[in-house]
């Protein structure tokens, strides 16, 4: 799977599954190991699987370790978090190792640091010279600090980021709450305006009636000379 995987070449013919796993398990939780010859036939490659990014990371400091009379190769997969050190050939490696597969992964462990990854391999003899071991042991070092500080404002950004989505939340029921309390205020204004107006015809109505009914009779004829 992208992002946790390492390539390894020029590991010797007489290496096997079990050595792989003995150097880079003090990286991480390792989920698989494929092993096969490259196409040279003098060397095998393998794709070696973490089930997480930072085991990876710290997998490709180990490039450069012996196995055998041999220095490996180690490289971030296509698509796999870059390490310092990911200039292995890829031309070595075989298309069926070099092809990520969809896979299903769980971490299980805790983070292992890449000083203590880099200092028990150093340990257990897979690194030799006293200045390559200096150059190794600062990478692993920086490696740390970059993940410290990253993880540091990651938690630092958290509570801000929180914080802003609660106010965003709040901001909106506030507006909802102001919308429904505009409608809700056009809406008796509109009901009370309708009853004004009513009441006004209403009563126009009233008090014009007397005069309708007085014009409606007109006015009375004069009386005539002759009548009685």
């Amino acid at each position: 799977m992208a992002g946790r995987t390492v390539l390894v070449s020029n590991i010797p013919l007489g290496a096997d599954r079990q050595q792989l796993e003995a150097l880079f398990e003090f990286c991480g939780e390792i989920s698989s190991i494929e092993l096969a010859s490259d196409e040279s036939g003098d060397s095998q490659v393998a794709r070696v699987v973490f089930f997480d990014t930072d085991a990876s990371s710290t997998a490709v400091l180990l490039s450069g370790a012996l196995i055998g009379q041999r220095a490996i190769q180690v490289s971030a997969a296509d698509g796999a978090a870059p390490g310092p050190q990911d200039s292995a050939p890829r031309s070595s490696s075989p298309s069926h190792l070099a092809a990520e597969q969809p896979q299903t992964f769980t971490p299980v462990a805790p983070r292992r640091t890449a000083s203590d990854a880099v200092a028990n391999a150093v340990v257990a003899g897979y690194f030799k010279g006293e200045q390559l071991i200096k150059d190794l042991q600062r990478k692993a070092r920086e490696m740390d600090e970059k993940h410290s500080l990253s993880q540091k404002a990651k938690d630092a950004t958290k509570p801000a980021a929180e914080w802003a989505k609660q106010m965003d939340d709040e901001y909106r029921l506030r507006d909802k709450a102001s919308l429904a309390s505009f409608a809700l205020q056009k809406a008796v204004s509109a009901g009370a305006s309708a009853v004004s107006k009513r009441w006004a015809q209403f009563r126009g109505g009233s008090s014009s009636a007397p005069a309708s009914s007085s014009s409606q009779e007109g006015p009375q004829d004069p009386p005539t000379k002759g009548g009685v």
